[in-house]
């Protein structure tokens, strides 16, 4: 369950906190908290690789290495340091869904670029076909 959120100090007398970050999650929040907060970091990488498998443009593919370089980094780092008040990390796991819903709806849209285009052709193929009063069907 845990001890609560800054409750360790208070709780053992010889220890002045928690040198790594995991273990403070841990201890103060409960194992559950820890889990949640590591699935939480691996959604972010799992929308990275999202990204990376519908081959995005150029200027996607640079923004999602430049979070996929930072969320390695707060992954590593709190590793080496005891606080959790920094907000960046959770930021940059909320801008790869942004990315990954950016990149849907813009495939979503050329998608039906592609099918609306098809579709016009069809038409206009149907239309420019110069009509023969004496070889009428019923379908025609």
């Amino acid at each position: 369950m845990g001890l609560g959120a800054w409750n360790f100090v208070t709780y053992s007398d010889t220890w002045k906190e928690v040198h790594v970050s995991y273990l403070q999650i841990a201890v103060e929040d409960g194992v559950g908290s820890l889990i949640l907060y590591v699935l939480f970091f691996a959604r972010g990488f799992a929308n990275l690789l999202l990204i990376r498998r519908t081959q995005p443009g150029h200027e996607t593919s640079l923004f999602a290495g430049a979070l996929h370089s930072s969320l390695i980094g707060f992954v590593v780092g709190p590793a080496l340091l005891p606080k959790l008040t920094n907000t960046i990390p959770y930021f940059a796991v909320c801008y790869t869904s942004v990315l990954v819903s950016i990149t849907r709806e813009k495939q979503s849209t050329e998608v039906m670029r592609v099918r609306y285009s098809a579709s016009a052709h069809r038409i206009i193929e149907t239309c420019a076909v110069p009509a023969r009063a004496s070889v009428l069907t019923p379908a025609q």
